[in-house]
């Protein structure tokens, strides 16, 4: 299935729309509580975001980008933020960073990444 088709039907579901028939879901479906609608429309995004770092994922590197990584990271932006910026895996991003003398290795990037996440997570 194209995560197109997965994020309108997710989409479709956030808002409270059979996916398949178009129709508004019953009132007492279990889509309409807002914990729900809240992770479907995460959910949606994330499909959004996951299709977009697909589409650059194995792509060269080219120097507008490569200087975009540097600055951002230079800003202290965390890791998933700039792949998702530039459209490109974190694995990715972490290695080109490696190349480019950011990073010691992936090891560091990949614990760099875990801070963050945990950082996020505290805020949330």
């Amino acid at each position: 299935m194209k995560p197109t088709l997965v994020h309108d039907i997710i989409g479709k579901l956030a808002l409270g729309v059979d996916p398949l028939t178009d129709s508004p879901l019953h009132d007492e479906s279990i889509f309409h509580h807002p914990t729900v609608i809240r992770a479907l429309f995460l959910a949606k995004d994330a499909v959004k975001l996951q299709d977009h770092a697909q589409s650059s994922a194995w792509k060269k590197w080219e120097e507008n980008d490569r200087l975009k990584l540097l600055a951002l990271f230079q800003q202290q932006t965390p890791i998933r933020e700039i792949a998702n910026q530039l459209g490109r895996s974190t694995g990715g991003v972490i290695a080109k960073l490696v190349r480019e003398g950011a990073l010691q290795d992936r090891e560091e990037g990949r614990a760099l990444m875990e801070k963050q996440d945990a950082e996020q997570a505290a805020k949330s």
